[in-house]
């Protein structure tokens, strides 16, 4: 069993050190922060142990790529999730991209992870995170200072690249990850 996470762990750091640049035909490319946190959402959705439980009732993984302002952005990172991955811990996944921050179009006890493609307000953000802990979500930003805002998970960004987590947030949603995330990730509480 350890063996498997550690594989795992070493391929989140492949994933990581390996080229950055998804740029497209249309010449339009995502910025440093966000193109890593593309690669790394699956992984860090993929290491809630419950995951299984949030399949929706056609047997997927809903993941939401939420944005405020900056459409084009979240297109770009559905794009790309659609085209990368298919499945989590063998699981389909189903990719949408939303502005709607509510969710209101989504039944949200099936929602496994969001991405926030753009920068949010304070309340928004707020808003997000109290969401995202009554239903479980992870709630993934690639933005700086969001996790240790209250966010559940994310990136941290040194000498090198790392998984961020927000333990309150664990906590408060339930979300159980195992202990070799823990232990590579930057915490926060």
């Amino acid at each position: 069993m350890r063996r498997v996470y550690l594989r795992r762990l070493l391929l989140l750091m492949l994933l990581l050190a390996g080229p950055v640049g998804l740029a497209t035909a249309g010449g339009f490319e995502l910025g440093d922060r966000v193109q890593i946190g593309v690669r790394m959402f699956p992984k860090m959705v993929g290491g809630n142990l419950q995951i299984s439980t949030k399949k929706n009732p056609s047997g997927k993984l809903l993941l939401l790529v939420a944005y405020d302002k900056d459409w084009k952005t979240g297109q770009k990172v559905a794009e790309h999730l659609k085209s990368s991955v298919d499945n989590i811990h063998n699981l389909p996944l189903e990719v949408a991209v939303t502005g709607d921050l509510d969710f209101k179009p989504y039944e949200a006890d099936h929602i496994a992870g969001i991405f926030l493609a753009d920068k949010l307000s304070k309340g928004k953000l707020d808003r997000l995170i109290d969401f995202g802990i009554k239903r479980q979500i992870v709630l993934f930003s690639p933005f700086e200072g969001d996790v240790a805002r209250g966010v559940t998970t994310g990136l941290y960004v040194a000498t090198r690249v790392r998984p961020a987590l927000n333990l309150t947030t664990l906590v408060n949603s339930k979300i159980r990850y195992n202990r070799l995330f823990l232990k590579v990730a930057k915490s926060y509480e």
